[in-house]
């Protein structure tokens, strides 16, 4: 909590819907790594798969919530 009250609310806006295209780009790098079946890839497989799941369904939510604080605005 104390680094959350460090980052201005601006800042926390724009990491947060940087955080989907980062999601997108582990899910697509995990899914080439995963192809190629090389067995000592399959930590790093399960960790981008893990962060593209997360990373997406906290983009989800971010982005939910901005568009509905911006359309409340604009009625």
């Amino acid at each position: 909590m104390i680094l959350k009250q460090k980052i201005k609310l601006e800042n926390r806006k724009q990491l947060l819907l940087v955080l989907g295209p980062l999601a997108w780009l582990a899910f697509v790098i995990s899914v080439f790594l995963g192809r190629l079946e090389y067995p000592h890839l399959d930590f790093l497989v399960g960790f981008l798969t893990g962060f593209s799941i997360v990373g997406n369904l906290a983009y989800i939510y971010v982005i939910t919530r901005y568009f509905k604080a911006i359309g409340g605005k604009n009625d």
